[in-house]
């Protein structure tokens, strides 16, 4: 059948119901062919008087006479005879026979340079019958079979013009080429076989460099893992045992402090007793005066007035000035300075160490891409380079194995860090011991000078006062020149006219600068992101709604505390989930977590503004929403304590836009601890207040611009589509007046 170019499939010849070649194949009336005992099984099973073909369903009544396909049987032993010939398709990739017809071509075998045609197995075969086909040359079937013919003569390239260095047929030989130097393809290979041995060995030598290079840099690797886990550990023990020793000093100063507080309150408690009897004393004596008085035997009046007008008490008073504030403010001023110094260091050290890690590991990088980045031999010489290998002693190979003189593992294992280490720990020390020694030594002025301490106390104010003016006046000299010197404009000028842009100081903490962004992100990877931290519970700092001393008292019989933040998160997020939200929701929410004030904050401005709204800005309750979403994501943009920035004093803070926004959220919603208050000597009493409670009542003109531009803004940045650029960092700086 194969020679007679039939090609049969086997499928054509299958039972579809037993799917295997047919057996004493019988033809139902529908044309359909299946194996006798297959479609009597079929219709066996069914047997209800109507009978149907399993592959068109045609039914049929009464059942059909089964007859034998003479014909199709003798085809069946045929094949089974001579073996049935497999057909393969040409799929992707594959090179499709230019002979076959259809949409589907066989896949192709052999391609033939003469005909310049590619076969299949079928149709290649007149070139193995035909004798004059048979001088034909085959090679394997190929796509590129047009790349072999001359492109002027269409003929087959058989020549290899040593002149210009391409190949040609023979025409372009009696041609263009007439007179080049010429050989034939057979030649010209047998010439470069010759050569390929040795391109071959150059290309192995390469390989086993490499592979050297490779095990080089595996053990390189090997080592500074060791390496690095060894500094791991050293670093690890030394930061416990500075732990430690910060520990044994807190619980040392609180030991002081405690010893003190029980001495002062003993000595309280003394003179409260003393003051109890004279006062149950001296009310007994009013009382007999007060008999006295009344008594009518005049001789009995004056002999009993002279024992009772006599004092039985002294009349000085006993001394004690309570200044809670004042007894332990030197200790924690002491603390403060301390821990600012020591996150000074900390910070100037980790930037040290960080510089020379990332440095060591550049340098190691760039070893390695020198160790690896050489031209291929083989690219060289298609170039006509002369191949140069650079020996295997030239690969930096040993400064990267040598890990103990990386940088990093001089920072810290060297004995210089350790020295370092000890002296940092010894000026802690000392800065402890001085506390602790001031604390004793007040303690002991205080018993042994506390009846003169309130005949000194007004002078020793009166002297405070004298002192920070001129510290005030000298700050303010200070911050002029300070002014000056700087590369952005003056305070003063800035309020006149807005700077954009200007040249400040590179990115850095310092004891006057608090940045929010963490700093080594934004100076080698120059992306922002909020630098960690924790909120401290102080009054030199914002004091943030998010922080675990910011509590709220709950419950009408009972009072209890909880963390207030997790009242204002739930209400702010309960706000985000809606579309549109009210000023009634709004009013709502904060009174919920502000419950002191609500019966003292009324939000009729607020009311007043949406209402007299136009149209067009009829946006402001969808806007609602979005504020409060950003509001609570607070713990997520600000994740170090923030610095009250005070009058009279040089200081600056740096965060980005979208840590501003959060701010300025959270003050809207009034989730800030309340400031004010009408005691002189609480926390806050002379900073103003941080949320906008006071923006919300006693509706007024100025207050609806001020309104109109806080939601415009809020409006604008929680906008996807006009969105600010978040990733700008803006500094705040105060001198003489808060900017």
């Amino acid at each position: 059948m194969a020679q007679q170019g039939v090609l049969l499939e086997k499928e054509q010849f299958c039972c579809s119901v037993c799917l295997g070649l047919l057996k004493e194949p019988v033809a139902i009336p529908c044309g359909h062919s299946y194996c006798r005992s297959c479609i009597e099984s079929y219709w066996d099973q069914d047997d209800q008087g109507i009978y149907s073909c399993p592959q068109c369903n045609q039914t049929f009544t009464p059942r059909p006479t089964l007859r034998k396909n003479n014909m199709l049987a003798e085809v069946v032993e045929t094949l089974k005879k001579t073996g049935l010939q497999a057909v393969c398709y040409a799929g992707p990739g594959d090179v499709a026979c230019d002979f076959c017809t259809g949409t589907r071509k066989q896949k192709a075998l052999m391609s033939c340079l003469v005909c310049v045609v590619s076969y299949c197995e079928t149709h290649v075969q007149p070139h193995y019958d035909v004798p004059v086909l048979k001088k034909h040359k085959l090679v394997k079937a190929t796509a590129q079979l047009q790349e072999n013919i001359c492109s002027h003569h269409d003929q087959l390239l058989e020549v290899y013009c040593r002149t210009d260095q391409q190949w040609i047929c023979y025409h372009c030989v009696m041609d263009k080429h007439k007179g080049h130097d010429t050989v034939p393809a057979a030649a010209e290979r047998t010439e470069i076989q010759s050569q390929l041995g040795m391109s071959q060995q150059k290309v192995q030598q390469r390989v086993q460099e490499r592979e050297k290079v490779l095990k080089d840099i595996q053990q390189a690797v090997e080592s500074l893992k060791h390496s690095a886990n060894a500094a791991v550990e050293d670093s690890e023990r030394i930061f416990t045992e500075l732990i430690r020793s910060m520990e044994e000093r807190r619980f040392e100063v609180k030991e002081l402090i405690r010893a003190q507080e029980k001495a002062e309150v003993s000595r309280a408690e003394g003179l409260l007793e003393q003051l109890e009897q004279e006062i149950a004393e001296l009310r007994r004596r009013d009382a007999e005066l007060e008999q006295l008085s009344h008594t009518e035997d005049h001789i009995h009046f004056l002999q009993s007035y002279q024992s009772l007008s006599s004092p039985s008490v002294s009349s000085v008073l006993p001394s004690i000035v309570v200044r809670p504030l004042q007894y332990f403010g030197d200790v924690s001023k002491s603390v403060s300075e301390l821990r600012e110094k020591v996150e000074d260091l900390l910070k100037g050290e980790w930037t040290k160490i960080s510089t020379t890690g990332i440095a060591g590991h550049n340098n190691h990088s760039s070893q390695m891409k020198a160790a690896l980045q050489q031209d291929d031999p083989m690219k060289d010489k298609d170039r006509g380079q002369e191949v140069k290998r650079r020996p295997s002693s030239e690969f930096p190979v040993g400064n990267l194995v040598n890990i103990d003189n990386t940088p990093v593992a001089k920072s810290l294992h060297g004995h210089s860090e350790r020295e370092r280490e000890k002296k940092r720990d010894r000026g802690i020390e000392r800065k402890m011991d001085g506390a602790r020694d001031g604390v004793r030594d007040r303690g002991w002025k205080r018993e042994r000078d506390g009846g003169r301490e309130r005949e000194m106390e007004g002078a020793r104010e009166e002297a405070m006062d004298i002192r920070w003016e001129s510290e005030r006046d000298g700050t303010r000299e200070g911050v002029r020149d300070e002014e000056e010197k700087r590369s952005c404009c003056s305070l003063s000028e800035l309020k006149k006219v807005p700077q954009c842009h200007v040249e400040l100081e590179p990115l850095s903490f310092s004891r006057t600068h608090n940045v929010l962004v963490d700093v080594n992100e934004f100076h080698h990877k120059r992306t922002l992101k909020p630098h960690s931290g924790r909120h401290v519970w102080h009054s030199d700092l914002v004091k943030m709604p998010c922080s675990p001393e910011s509590l709220i008292k709950t419950g009408s019989v009972i009072s209890s505390e909880q963390s207030r933040w997790e009242v204002v998160s739930k209400q702010l997020e309960s706000l985000a989930k809606k579309t549109t939200a009210s000023v009634g929701d709004v009013e709502k929410a904060i009174k919920k977590y502000n419950p002191r004030y609500e019966a003292q904050w009324s939000f009729d401005a607020l009311h007043t503004f949406v209402k007299k709204s136009p149209k067009e800005e009829k946006y402001y309750m969808s806007v609602f929403p979005k504020i409060a979403e950003l509001a609570s994501s607070l713990p997520h943009y600000i994740k170090k304590a923030i610095p009250l920035l005070q009058k009279g004093q040089t200081q600056s803070i740096t965060l980005t836009q979208s840590q501003i926004a959060c701010l300025l959220a959270n003050a809207f919603y009034c989730t800030f601890p309340h400031r004010n208050s009408p005691n002189p000597r609480a926390e806050y009493h002379n900073y103003p207040t941080i949320n906008f409670n006071s923006l919300f009542e006693k509706w007024s003109e100025r207050k609806r611009e001020k309104l109109r531009a806080l939601l415009h803004y809020f409006h604008t940045v929680t906008d996807p589509g006009k969105l600010l650029p978040h990733t700008t960092i803006v500094t705040i700086m105060t001198g003489i007046q808060v900017l």
